[in-house]
């Protein structure tokens, strides 16, 4: 708009009676047929301020700027997505942390190998300084467990299956671990082999089985204890009621017996009972 002050279109307009404006000038920012925005300049001091000359140079600034709009939102949508995605490896860095659990992946022709940083925890290897491998892998496993586990591997590659096997690591400072590795078989669309898969920290579940096999055994070996201990008890009770019914004259033996404890006791006197405790009889009563 040449002038804004003479008669035009926009002269009612509330901005333009407020403001007062004599030149404006009004430029889509187009970018591939897509509108971005629109610069707005306006001069209040003097008419035809934006001459062909000028506008020529403003319409090649408002092409750069609606290309520098477009970058700056594609940069802006991508810094999001990339604090989604930090978050969300954050997140499972944690949930991996507290569930003991990390995640690996193993491509079998190259050799190339991926841990997470809970995967490399574990293992007591520096995620920094160190370059995941097979070997290093292999470095951990407990001796006894090795060969094994090497074997399980193989067959797994050769019949392109899924493979789940719990075993023991050793780290530097001779501590061992408990471990549980879950592997799933992947045939890429180039016919290539590779395996993902998880690792858990189970030693101490390892532990508290342990622990209940041992105080398991101590049960059942206290119980045999009690078992043998009542048998000899019985077997020496079973002793004296047989001396005791070998003896001439009970009637005397037991009187004196009761006399003594009698005496012991300081009482007057004291009552002998024998009774059928299966039939709830009284067979005998003696009162000395």
């Amino acid at each position: 708009m040449d002038d804004a002050s003479v008669q035009n279109l926009f002269l009612q307009d509330e901005y333009v009676r407020r403001q007062l404006p004599r030149s404006i000038l009004c430029l889509p920012l187009v970018k591939q047929a897509k509108l971005m925005g629109v610069l707005y300049l306006e001069n209040k001091l003097a008419p035809r301020v934006f001459t062909p000359k000028r506008l020529a140079m403003l319409e090649l600034l408002a092409s750069q700027a609606a290309i520098s709009l477009e970058n700056a939102g594609l940069y802006a949508d991508l810094r999001q997505e990339n604090i989604i995605r930090k978050r969300g490896e954050d997140f499972l860095a944690q949930g991996e942390r507290i569930g003991h659990t990390g995640s690996w992946g193993w491509h079998v022709a190259t050799g190339l190998v991926y841990w997470s940083k809970e995967h490399f925890r574990i293992f007591d290897y520096d995620p920094e300084t160190t370059k995941p491998s097979y070997s290093l892998f292999m470095e951990r496993i407990h001796p006894e467990d090795r060969f094994s586990f090497e074997e399980i591997l193989n067959r797994a590659v050769r019949d392109k299956s899924d493979y789940e096997y719990d075993y023991r690591i050793v780290l530097p400072d001779r501590s061992i671990k408990f471990l549980r590795s879950v592997g799933q078989a992947l045939v890429n669309p180039s016919g290539e082999l590779e395996f993902i898969g998880t690792v858990m920290d189970i030693t101490d579940l390892k532990r508290a089985e342990e622990m209940r096999a041992a105080m398991a055994r101590e049960r059942e070996l206290f119980a045999q204890q009690r078992a043998t201990q009542f048998a000899r008890a019985n077997e020496a009770l079973r002793g004296c009621l047989d001396t005791l019914a070998s003896v001439p004259e009970l009637d005397e033996f037991l009187g004196q017996v009761t006399a003594a404890i009698t005496g012991q006791l300081g009482a007057v006197s004291s009552t002998l009972r024998l009774c059928n405790v299966e039939k709830n009889i009284l067979s005998l009563e003696f009162v000395f």
